[in-house]
């Protein structure tokens, strides 16, 4: 019995590493997030630093874009260490602020940050990006999150991270930019180059007074019973100027107000 069993083990074994064998790895998802830099030095940088992350198995940016394009394993990558990673080397992520500090270590070249840097000019021609807050009641300036950014007219568009930071592609016949997000009106901007914007919302809609009104019939009839009922409502009743209820009813042909 014993030999049965170990028998019926191995051909079990033996067919699953088979179709192991047989079927082909799956193939590594794809993904792209933004990050800031501007220059050659920072695509090293960052396409290093992303590489170290666990699931990652290609990466590449483009000085231009600012697009991190990467190849992933799903069941390993976690989004959440890459921009900390990457933010740590000092380049900020479209999900996190790099620190101050470490950005300041950077080399002369590599400061994004600096509209005089030469670099930094040359990585941001054909882009808009800047950031979109609200102010709330307590006039504090919040980010704000997932707030859409699109050219008026077209279906392309981008929505913000956490830190209301985006950017977004400048493309020739595209200079009508409008920001959107729930509870606020539309704010639309004429573009006519690459550039850094700052939006503001601070009132949000609200709603006019809405009143929801019935009216009754002073009489209904049901057509559901079989008996002739006839509903009679106040209102029908105070159509006759009388000072007693019987003549409250003479209005009614279907009722016998004699007492």
């Amino acid at each position: 019995m014993k030999i049965k069993i170990a028998l019926l083990l191995c051909i079990l074994i033996g067919a699953y590493n088979q179709h192991a064998q047989a079927s082909p790895p799956a193939e590594p998802d794809t993904l792209s997030i933004w990050v800031n830099g501007a220059c050659g030095m920072c695509k090293t940088r960052i396409e290093e630093t992303a590489l170290k992350v666990k699931g990652v198995q290609s990466a590449t940016w483009d000085v231009k874009t600012h697009q991190l394009s990467l190849s992933i394993d799903p069941d390993k990558f976690k989004a959440n260490k890459l921009h900390y990673k990457i933010a740590s080397v000092g380049h900020d992520t479209e999900e996190l602020l790099a620190p101050d500090p470490v950005y300041e270590a950077l080399p002369g070249c590599c400061k994004y940050r600096d509209p005089n840097n030469v670099h930094f000019q040359e990585s941001q021609q054909g882009q808009v990006h800047g950031y979109i807050y609200e102010i709330n009641d307590q006039g504090e300036q919040l980010p704000l999150l997932a707030a859409n950014v699109y050219w008026a007219g077209t279906t392309t568009g981008t929505t913000t991270g956490k830190d209301g930071l985006f950017t977004i592609g400048l493309e020739e016949d595209m200079h009508m930019l409008v920001v959107s997000y729930v509870g606020y009106e539309n704010d639309t901007m004429h573009i006519h180059e690459a550039s850094e914007v700052e939006v503001l919302f601070s009132n949000a809609l609200m709603l006019e007074e809405v009143k929801v009104s019935h009216r009754i019939k002073p009489t209904t009839v049901s057509f559901s019973s079989a008996y002739n009922i006839q509903n009679i409502h106040e209102k029908e009743l105070t159509k006759a100027a009388c000072c007693n209820l019987s003549e409250s009813f003479e209005t009614n042909p279907s009722v016998d107000g004699g007492l």
